[in-house]
């Protein structure tokens, strides 16, 4: 349903790209709210490769952020850091000279904040599982 859905509010927003960022990051949040991280993807990677990703920066970052998590779920760590550096990049660089107050704990979801401190926990394992954040050590 939710993948209708995102094809369908793609096309409906098509003429106003802050717009549809900021729906997709909506839908986005959604998907990861629902642990549904492989539905997320295609969707938050498409906005990221389309030239819309470029109308409306912060949106941007945060479906950097949302896609991090994802490729982090995934065990793909290289993918996350590079998503995690570019967010990182805007909440530093750019947004920082817009609001100096502002940090990136303002921004994050709840979701984002329990996510983190989920991968936190997943990278201290238990004695002798030898995992880390769900990757094999």
């Amino acid at each position: 349903m939710l993948d209708a859905s995102a094809e369908q509010l793609s096309r409906r927003f098509a003429d106003k790209p802050a717009e549809k960022a900021r729906v997709l990051q909506v839908l986005g949040d959604l998907y990861l709210t629902l642990h549904d991280f492989e539905g997320a993807a295609p969707v938050l990677s498409r906005f990221l490769d389309s030239a819309d990703a470029g109308a409306d920066p912060e949106a941007r970052a945060h479906i950097q952020l949302d896609l991090a998590m994802v490729e982090f779920d995934r065990g793909n760590l290289e993918s996350a850091q590079r998503l995690l550096t570019q967010a990182q990049h805007f909440w530093t660089t750019i947004r920082a000279a817009i609001a100096p107050n502002w940090s990136i704990a303002d921004h994050s979801s709840r979701r984002s904040r329990a996510h983190t401190a989920t991968c936190r926990r997943d990278s201290n394992p238990a004695p002798g599982t030898g995992r880390v954040g769900g990757v094999e050590r």
